[in-house]
């Protein structure tokens, strides 16, 4: 999906297909390089996804999440 001129994608494991666009299960899944992650996950999970993008050499991570005063 192109967005202002960049290309969007989706990663999700519980979906095939969000916004009629095709959806990768994780992100070494999507098999090419990652400039930028954008994370919209809980604390739990938003700690193995920064491990998987460090691995995968993403350029960075943005979080938005909640949970991590309770973790």
């Amino acid at each position: 999906m192109l967005e202002a001129g960049r290309e969007v994608t989706l990663v999700n494991p519980r979906r095939e297909i969000l916004y009629g666009q095709p959806v990768f299960p994780d992100l070494s899944a999507v098999g090419r390089p990652i400039d930028a992650v954008l994370s919209l996950v809980n604390a739990e999970r938003a700690v193995d996804l920064v491990e998987e993008a460090a691995e995968l050499g993403c350029g960075g991570v943005v979080i938005a999440a909640g949970g991590f005063v309770e973790a």
